[in-house]
């Protein structure tokens, strides 16, 4: 589940053309959807927003 900040993170990168963003929760870097989406692969690692 991710949370209402992280969620705002999320959108507030992507709409800013950022591949990736410092989750408020945790501190780790995760990537944006439309940055795993432009990879057209799943990794296999359980990304938070992978499109796959």
């Amino acid at each position: 589940m991710i949370s209402e900040a992280a969620r705002q993170k999320h959108d507030e990168a992507e709409a800013a053309g950022e591949d990736s963003y410092i989750d408020p929760d945790t501190g780790f870097q995760v990537f944006t959807a439309k940055f795993l989406k432009g990879r057209a692969w799943c990794c296999g690692t359980g990304c938070r927003h992978c499109p796959w």
